[in-house]
């Protein structure tokens, strides 16, 4: 689907006590991973063996976002097709991971012959990422192409288990949009105690701010739970 965008510009003529205007439309394309993923589905399902990876995704590039990473792998390596760029200093990084979940499910995806969708929790590189994917692979055999949509990137943490009792209250009450201050009411301790505690929380996590905090929490959390690149 696109979208109707109406711009309108209005000059003023000689002779004419009224305005002039043209009106201009413009179709706007729907962007993201799931209008993509359609389009690419769409693709593959009136492919052939003999299509071309770039006869596939080339419809579905104008609709790919930000976070979308989309990746190649043929019978030797693979190759980034379009990078993330979201996060400029996360780029390299992304598309790496993205290249080697898609180089781990080649052979799957191979011998089933037919799109995978997927949601993945991976931890590489001190880090844990969450994406939605789908493979695709070349009917016949191939080559395999891999739509890989970054749902978040988030450091892992050194959050040791010793936490006591108010540690977990306050982090719990975070998660679910508690202040500082309510925090401090809902535990009955002062809110200079809480001020406090939360201080050292992030000292602990290395975090500058508390929506940082309670992300890298969350990662903690995460640790050993997904696959490991």
């Amino acid at each position: 689907m696109t979208k109707t965008v109406v711009s309108a510009r209005c000059i003023e003529s000689k002779g004419f006590a009224r305005d002039i205007c043209s009106v201009t439309f413009r179709m706007r394309s729907k962007q993201g991973f799931v209008h993509a993923s359609r389009v690419l589905l769409d693709g593959w399902i009136s492919s052939s063996k003999e299509t071309s990876p770039e006869q596939l995704y080339g419809p579905a590039s104008e609709h790919f976002p930000a976070s979308m990473v989309l990746c190649l792998q043929g019978s030797e390596r693979s190759t980034i097709v379009r990078g993330y760029s979201v996060q400029v200093g996360q780029n390299t990084t992304v598309d790496e991971i993205a290249c080697r979940w898609l180089a781990s499910r080649h052979d799957e995806v191979q011998k089933r012959a037919r799109p995978i969708s997927a949601r993945e929790l991976v931890e590489a590189d001190g880090n844990h990422f969450a994406f939605n994917a789908l493979l695709l692979p070349q009917k016949g055999g191939g080559w395999s192409l891999a739509a890989v949509d970054i749902r978040f990137v988030l450091p892992s943490s050194n959050l040791a288990a010793d936490l006591n009792r108010v540690d977990h209250a306050i982090f719990q009450l975070l998660y679910q949009g508690f202040s500082i201050k309510e925090i401090a009411q809902e535990v009955e301790l002062s809110y200079r105690t809480i001020e406090h505690r939360v201080e050292r929380l992030k000292a602990r996590l290395g975090a500058r701010t508390l929506p940082q905090l309670v992300a890298l929490s969350i990662a903690d959390g995460l640790s050993g739970k997904g696959s490991r690149f």
